[in-house]
């Protein structure tokens, strides 16, 4: 996983983060080698745990994105895209 959070621009402060959080990219291993990128929207949290036999994503999303108080979203690898848990 790669967090924006630690990219600065020289001039003008943070481009990938505001009051919803950073940006970030997953990075996917393909079964037949190599990665697939996935990129995501903004997060305040982000965080990989185990769930079982996976790791799993953990975010704290804005309201704005979620339509509510900052939410915790648990999102797993279907192989295809992240799903919602």
């Amino acid at each position: 996983m790669l967090s924006h959070d630690a990219f600065r621009c020289t001039e003008g402060g943070w481009r990938y983060c505001g009051s919803a959080g950073c940006s970030f990219t997953v990075f996917v291993s393909k079964p037949g080698g190599g990665l697939e990128v996935v990129n995501m929207s903004n997060a305040q949290e982000v965080a990989i745990t185990r769930d079982g036999d996976r790791d799993v994503l953990d975010l704290g999303l804005h309201g704005s994105v979620v339509g509510a108080e900052t939410e915790y979203a648990r999102l797993r690898w279907d192989g295809a895209s992240f799903q919602r848990q």
